[in-house]
């Protein structure tokens, strides 16, 4: 009996000096989290503003195309002064402008849902390229949480609105070398003009 109590106290005392060191095992595994402003990147992102005005420029050139449409239309209304309401060649300008206008909203419709399709599209592009970054950044320099913010907060912001939803920011304080904005920027940037076939990890300084 005696000697059962006493292997007990030598198993818990194996125990108690085990705890520091797991403890302190523990410890090694520390979290480093990351911050991003997203918005700040798409606003800066080359890429992503090229993409944007070749996207305006179509824009441009569906109006280019239904202006035409919509002289075409004036035209046939000034033909129409020359008849009187209801005569045969009234009548017939009549069927073409109603042909013509029907042609300019279904032309509009098509367009503004193409638009809509690519501006998406575009949007996603973009988006994917930015959170694959991230992903790279935070393999390469062992970051375990990326989260999104805006890095201005309230200081610039006087509407109402932005400042309600500086308000809501889940981020109150971080350091600076947290924000990894600029490095993924600049990466981001670096690739569009260099247009390389593989991308590589963020060239960026490692955070001590």
């Amino acid at each position: 009996m005696r000697q059962l109590t006493i292997s007990l106290s030598l198993l818990m005392l194996a125990t108690f000096l085990a705890m520091p060191a797991l403890a302190q095992s523990s410890k090694t595994a520390k979290h480093q989290v990351g911050l991003i402003d997203m918005a700040h990147v798409f606003k800066n992102y080359e890429k992503f503003t090229a993409l944007t005005e070749a996207l305006q420029a179509d824009i441009s050139a569906s109006g280019a195309e239904l202006q035409a449409k919509a002289e075409a239309g004036k035209k046939i209304q000034e033909q129409m002064k020359a008849f009187e309401t209801g005569s045969p060649e009234f009548e017939k300008l009549e069927g073409e402008l109603v042909s013509v206008q029907a042609e300019i909203q279904k032309l509009q419709l098509v367009k503004r849902r193409e638009f809509m399709r690519k501006e998406a599209d575009l949007y996603k592009e973009i988006y994917l390229e930015v959170t694959d970054a991230v992903r790279r950044y935070s393999r390469y320099y062992n970051y375990t949480l990326i989260l999104r913010f805006d890095r201005a907060g309230l200081t610039s912001a006087e509407d109402p609105q932005k400042i309600a939803e500086g308000m809501n920011q889940q981020v109150l304080f971080h350091r600076k070398r947290d924000d990894l904005t600029d490095p993924i920027l600049n990466y981001l940037n670096d690739a569009w003009k260099k247009n390389p076939q593989e991308a590589k990890a963020p060239n960026a300084t490692p955070v001590q």
